[in-house]
């Protein structure tokens, strides 16, 4: 049974709806209808059959086809999402990538579990959604498509948009200016193209392309990147080639743990201070902007998710608390920060419920 992607992306239905895929008896095709379900984030699946769909905070169970439930339904799930490694070799226990089925791009996880083992699946849209799509404060958007070097940093916990958020930012930014953009992931999550005006992009896999982000980072510095997008900040070696690199006229741009900009920046600082007593110092003049993100399900579900943002930017108090390890201190700076184009996570959410978003 083929599906063209018209007939399930164009108009999408809801997770709330009931669904039966049924009729469909390949993973190729069950797959690309299910993550075309309007709000559908994650796609649960593991061995034994149990099939989940994550969408709005909420867990749906579809009814499939009898044909992939079981040891042939398991083998050829496998075979259609690595098909050159269909297995896990002895000793592997977690597997990591992303991959394409039909018009569907997913990122997968892969694990053992004691009943077996488990795939997670996070549908990626194709092509970056616009800023405005995504609710990105444009106060925001331009300030960083403005700026020509130092580290901007997002934070907030998996699934709440992070690297969504900074594909639309990458791509806003080469419309507007022509730039070199290279991007290290684990795995590459958006497919980017160039642009008629001279933009470019290069994206870098941590495993096939290169052994680590600090390795790729240097490579990165040598390639005259305009921008350096690192999928996560993980240690203090990626955060050291950061900050060099922000340092010396690029733009670095990156993920790091963190529920809001004070426990981002908390998590920094410890990087950093592994590297040494100039770390900090580093941090204080490289950083330009820090964004922790969250998404919220909003009840008159006129939108799937509506994002609420917390946006620090640089000045000279910041800079300086920064210096001294004083991250505590940084919300008295945002909450007063409304004409440098700062917001806590209170502001941001009382400007969504004043526009009826929430």
């Amino acid at each position: 049974m083929n599906i063209p992607p018209q007939s399930v992306s164009d108009k999408p239905s809801n997770i709330t709806d009931k669904h039966d895929f049924t009729a469909l008896d390949s993973w190729s095709e069950t797959l690309q209808a299910l993550a075309a379900i309007k709000g559908v984030s994650d796609i649960c699946v593991n061995n034994l059959g149990r099939v989940r769909l994550k969408g709005r905070g909420a867990y749906l169970s579809p009814p499939l086809n009898e044909k992939l439930i079981g040891p042939r339904g398991w083998s050829e799930l496998c075979q259609v999402i690595h098909p050159e490694a269909p297995d896990l070799a002895p000793g592997e226990n977690y597997r990591e990538d992303g991959c394409s089925i039909g018009y569907q791009r997913l990122r997968v996880s892969r694990v053992r579990a004691t009943f077996g083992e488990e795939f997670t699946l996070r549908v990626l849209p194709r092509v970056a959604p616009k800023p405005e799509d995504l609710l990105l404060p444009p106060d925001l958007v331009d300030r960083f498509v403005q700026l020509k070097s130092g580290l901007v940093l997002f934070a907030g916990s998996t699934g709440n948009g992070k690297s969504t958020s900074i594909a639309s930012l990458l791509v806003e930014n080469a419309k507007r200016r022509p730039v070199r953009v290279v991007t290290i992931e684990d795995p590459v999550e958006f497919e980017f193209q160039d642009l008629p005006n001279g933009s470019s992009f290069t994206s870098i896999s941590v495993g096939p392309h290169t052994a680590t982000f600090a390795s790729a980072l240097k490579r990165a510095l040598r390639m005259h990147a305009d921008i350096i997008m690192v999928g996560e900040i993980r240690d203090s070696d990626e955060a050291e080639v950061a900050l060099e690199a922000s340092l010396t006229g690029v733009k670095v741009v990156s993920t790091i743990h963190g529920q809001d900009v004070g426990s981002a920046m908390q998590r920094m600082g410890d990087l950093v201070a592994e590297i040494g007593s100039s770390g900090a110092g580093a941090l204080a003049m490289a950083l330009s902007i820090c964004v922790a993100q969250q998404l919220l399900y909003p009840a008159n579900q006129r939108r799937a998710v509506v994002p609420i943002h917390e946006i620090l930017t640089w000045n000279q108090s910041i800079s300086s608390k920064i210096r001294g390890g004083r991250y505590g201190h940084l919300k008295q700076d945002i909450e007063v920060g409304t004409n440098e184009g700062m917001q806590l996570f209170e502001q941001s959410r009382l400007k969504r419920i004043a526009a009826g978003m929430l």
